[in-house]
């Protein structure tokens, strides 16, 4: 059997937090949640997630800000980022993430992402 694998779920819009979680959880992952950056990093200061599905537009400290900070930090570099987001900017300067998901995505294309960073 398959170790469950644990994936952190940062984003700010309720409705969509919830949705990825249960999401998640049904296709039996172990979840947690943040609704920004620096939430995400206090959860991984005590649990390490194999996946962070990352929203770029979030308050206090938004998914670039994470990445950045991801880049010089050693205990986050090695953890995979899907990154989420509405806006077409970042196709012309995109974020140091391990993959890109456009709003909106369908379940199948965010699926196929997690469990090809989780494999």
């Amino acid at each position: 059997m398959r170790q469950e694998r644990a994936v952190l779920v940062v984003e700010d819009d309720s409705d969509v937090l919830d949705f990825l979680a249960l999401l998640l959880l049904d296709a039996g992952y172990r979840v947690r949640t943040a609704v920004d950056g620096r939430e995400a990093l206090d959860v991984i200061s005590g649990w390490r997630p194999d996946l962070i599905l990352l929203d770029l537009m979030m308050p206090k400290m938004d998914g670039r800000a994470f990445l950045n900070r991801r880049q010089v930090d050693p205990g986050l570099s090695d953890i995979p980022v899907v990154l989420m987001s509405a806006s077409t900017a970042i196709d012309s300067h995109p974020p140091p993430a391990d993959a890109l998901l456009p709003k909106p995505f369908t379940i199948d294309h965010l699926l196929m992402h997690v469990e090809s960073l989780t494999a």
